[in-house]
């Protein structure tokens, strides 16, 4: 227990002792004044008052007892409930710092980087190895924005997710039952997945394994979802409205960096490689021609060059439209590629 929490337990336990000795306190100054008083009242004969007098003491003696242990018995009941939420609330910090962690984590791991395979198996390990979780994933929609499947998990049982693939697509009958909260922007959670009938092999093959406990939370590009991360447990009841908004934040953050990659690969793309026929262009050869007369000159090598020229690429142009030249220029660049070894370049210089 942390230095908080014993801290708290003293002080708990010394507002328990204080409420019984008061309400002691209480009862036996009101058994006393109240008790004599009424006995002088009732009784004239002084024998049988001596006599009362005793047996009332004696009573005093065993009411008080039972009272005490009524009144230790209930602030122990008390005392006993108080520590059982403590520690509940302990487990439930606990469990906000490790995801607390795991956010900052991910978004370092979103800074440095720049590949986002790399970033989706970093991001599971994360979750797994600081988030604590005893299984992660990710998910990603395919191309028809219709079908989502894992490209990424780390932890135990990875086996559960063998062949998952999920109907997304709203509206549609083979729609999976978690779709609608996805599409919705919520989280699909189960705190209990042996209370539910299985929604696919994967829930089945789960709760075999000891798993307890589920959530699934989407992230976005505007209004399209790109993916979601899966998060499985074997506690149960541990996905609470504040973790949920922080693995939220997690998931978010996360489609973040796959935005930002794919929008720097494509920079880099527009940058070096030619937007028509997708080959390099003129900087990227240059840098490719230095790299290779650098390893020539090392293993005392050659290296060959060729520039080609498409004939009669400008009557094309001209009889039959821009479009056509760009339809043949394509064309010869697939033939060039279908004929290079690896570790050949061919590359576009002008536009023709």
């Amino acid at each position: 227990m942390s230095r908080n929490g014993r801290s708290r337990s003293r002080q708990l336990a010394g507002r328990v002792a204080l409420r019984i000795v008061l309400i002691y306190l209480v009862l036996g100054v009101l058994w006393i004044a109240l008790s004599d008083r009424a006995l002088v009242m009732l009784v004239d004969d002084p024998v049988l008052l001596t006599w009362l007098q005793t047996f009332k003491g004696w009573a005093y003696v065993l009411v008080t007892a039972l009272l005490l242990y009524g009144l230790i018995a209930w602030q122990m009941h008390v005392l006993a409930q108080a520590n059982v939420r403590l520690e509940e609330r302990g487990l439930h910090i606990a469990r906000l710092n490790r995801v607390h962690a795991m956010l900052s984590a991910i978004n370092g791991a979103i800074l440095r980087i720049r590949h986002r395979d790399s970033l989706l198996r970093e991001s599971c390990r994360i979750a797994v190895e600081t988030g604590g979780f005893d299984l992660a994933w990710v998910g990603l929609m395919d191309s028809e924005g219709r079908t989502l499947s894992p490209v990424a998990s780390a932890g135990d049982a990875l086996d559960c997710l063998d062949g998952l693939r999920l109907c997304i697509a709203s509206g549609d009958p083979d729609a999976h039952p978690m779709a609608a909260d996805l599409c919705a922007r919520l989280p699909f959670v189960v705190n209990e997945l042996s209370a539910i009938p299985p929604m696919d092999e994967c829930h089945s093959r789960a709760v075999a394994r000891g798993f307890r406990a589920m959530a699934v939370v989407p992230f976005f590009n505007g209004s399209q979802l790109l993916g979601v991360l899966g998060f499985l447990s074997r506690q149960a009841t541990v996905f609470d409205v504040d973790e949920l908004q922080l693995l939220s934040e997690v998931a978010a953050d996360t489609g973040l960096g796959l935005m930002i990659i794919d929008q720097a690969q494509a920079l880099e793309r527009s940058t070096r490689y030619d937007p028509l026929t997708g080959l390099p262009n003129r900087g990227l050869l240059e840098e490719r021609i230095g790299q290779a007369l650098l390893r020539a000159r090392h293993h005392r090598r050659y290296i060959g060059v060729m520039a080609l020229e498409v004939l009669g690429l400008r009557a094309v142009i001209d009889s039959l439209g821009r479009q056509q030249g760009d339809r043949l220029q394509q064309v010869v660049a697939r033939r060039l590629l279908s004929r290079l070894r690896e570790g050949d370049t061919v590359a576009h210089l002008g536009n023709g």
